[in-house]
């Protein structure tokens, strides 16, 4: 099951490779999930500078298959300079003389767009790579799907990267159409809502009744590589009973789920709290890994000052209890962490 990738016109299986999970394996069990991927018809790896040695594992994984695979990556980098040195680096890790995708970091919000924008902006530093022959195509990822609809109208990206499942489908009104409308290729990262969703396999077909081009879920396992990629080819269409599973499952979450906006920071006591919301998601795709505990001692510090003065609440669009929710999270973070004897 094949779609093309917007603009591009890359033939990829609609089923990609998303690289996060990857970081916490050993080289040799990482190497061997990802080239089950590959054999099973897995044609679309994602990846970025900030997934640990995801790039590394990938690149090993892959060397002698190159010509047969799309290997997408990121920069964080906001700076022309800064970019630049990524691609070098991202290059030599992924031990390739050039990349597929390459595409800006979490670009979620506008002051960050502006930034990348600017003459000395990281975007300027993508489009030289292109020119050079370094990068095949451009691209943009984001969480904020207002600054994203600003970024593909400012700019004619190849492929622009977002969250999509059945509990946050802002996209599928005005952003999916948009991209379609202008033949820029969709990438649906976090379509397990970061192992949150009940039904992983019916989250997947979901998106595929979409106009959407590839699916990046993270995959850390040879049995879950099979079972999303078997799911997908022997039946891509929702039953009835799934899409009652599906209500019953949006209901469940509607109100305590973080759909990563941003809406509600900054937070004038500097509380964490989309980061901290969405601690789970982390741990489940990264292990309690540095970031996890940079998280865990900034909560630690400035959740006990929040004087509930409702800010953050009152821009949620999801309309969800924050200053209940941080207190919970930070106290189920911070058993999970003693329990693993991390703190």
């Amino acid at each position: 099951m094949y779609r093309v990738l917007g603009k591009t016109n890359l033939r990829v299986f609609v089923v990609g490779f998303g690289g996060i999970p990857i970081r916490v394996l050993s080289i040799d069990d990482a190497v061997k999930v990802v080239r089950r991927a590959y054999e099973l018809g897995v044609n679309f790896y994602d990846t970025a500078r900030g997934y640990g040695d995801s790039e590394r594992k990938i690149g090993l994984a892959l060397k002698d298959v190159r010509e047969n695979v799309i290997i997408a990556t990121k920069t964080p980098s906001r700076d022309y300079d800064g970019a630049m040195r990524d691609l070098e680096k991202s290059m030599s890790e992924l031990n390739v003389d050039y990349i597929d995708v390459w595409q800006l970091h979490n670009v979620s919000s506008f002051d960050t767009l502006e930034r990348v924008l600017s003459s000395d902006g990281a975007l300027q530093a993508l489009r030289d790579a292109r020119q050079d022959g370094k990068v095949r195509f451009i691209g943009i990822t984001g969480h904020n799907i207002e600054v994203l609809l600003k970024a593909i109208e400012a700019y004619s990206f190849d492929t622009i990267q977002f969250p999509f499942n059945y509990i946050a489908d802002d996209a599928k009104y005005e952003l999916i159409p948009k991209a379609r409308e202008l033949n820029i290729g969709t990438i649906i990262m976090k379509p397990l809502a970061g192992g949150e969703l009940s039904y992983p396999i019916v989250a997947l077909r979901y998106i595929l009744g979409h106009d959407v081009s590839v699916i990046i879920p993270g995959m850390k396992s040879i049995s879950e590589v099979e079972e999303n990629v078997n799911s997908i080819i022997e039946n891509p269409t929702l039953s009835e009973e799934e899409l009652r599973l599906i209500e019953e499952d949006k209901a469940r979450l509607d109100k305590v789920f973080c759909r990563g906006c941003m809406y509600c920071m900054p937070c004038p006591n500097s509380i964490p709290i989309s980061p901290l919301l969405r601690i789970q998601q982390f741990i489940n795709r990264t292990g309690f890994s540095e970031a996890v505990l940079r998280i865990y001692e900034r909560a630690k510090q400035t959740v006990p000052n929040c004087t509930k003065c409702l800010q953050c609440e009152e821009k949620c669009p999801y309309k969800l209890p924050i200053t209940q929710l941080i207190q919970e999270k930070l106290a189920w973070l911070e058993s999970q962490l003693k329990s693993s004897h991390k703190i």
